[in-house]
């Protein structure tokens, strides 16, 4: 069995979680699951990773979210994919939070994450970081997926922390603050 540490800054519960990743068979469930206020009060999101250790690809991670229904019930929300940047390398969810950066009332979801790259010929070896930003699309019930915000994800922008081509890089964000700054220096922060 092999096992995945991933860690999460949560920052509605303003304290780090650290949840384990048990692989079996190529799928791997983040567990325990997390629980959230998005889309609603009491969702739970989960990560899936699809092991790609033999595929020429990166690691691709898939999102869910259960959104409490009417009674004790949950459906899946699909929340969509997230890549690693280089082929052969894994992805680290760094931290998972909410904030609202658009003209709506809701907050959106934001999920930091980070690839290990290391390339000895190229006398490379660091972490690239990016983050993904999703947006639901109101109180309406959706199973498909959420809306990603490309324009926001592009201001956030991405960065590599650590040694490129034997010059220190140091990336504009690694957590949740740098994002924020980010976001604050643009007048996204509502």
């Amino acid at each position: 069995m092999k096992r995945i540490f991933i860690n999460f800054l949560i920052v509605s519960l303003l304290s780090t979680v650290s949840l384990k990743c048990y692989s079996e068979n190529a799928i791997t469930f983040v567990n325990p699951s997390l629980s959230i206020s998005f889309p609603k009060q009491k969702s739970i999101i989960q990560f899936f990773n699809r092991d790609s250790s033999t595929d020429e690809s990166g690691q691709k991670v898939a999102i869910y979210i259960q959104v409490p229904d009417e009674g004790n019930k949950y459906y899946d929300l699909y929340v969509g994919t997230i890549e690693s940047a280089y082929p052969g390398t894994s992805i680290e969810i760094v931290s998972v939070f909410l904030n609202n950066v658009d003209d709506s009332n809701e907050d959106e979801l934001f999920i930091i994450a980070a690839s290990e790259i290391y390339h000895a010929g190229a006398n490379t070896e660091g972490t690239e970081y990016y983050t993904h930003v999703f947006k639901h699309p109101g109180n309406t019930r959706v199973f498909s997926g959420l809306t990603r915000l490309t324009e926001i994800e592009k201001i956030i922008g991405g960065g590599f922390e650590g040694k490129l081509e034997g010059k220190r890089h140091k990336a504009p964000y690694v957590d949740v603050a740098g994002v924020r700054r980010i976001l604050k220096k643009q007048g996204l922060l509502k």
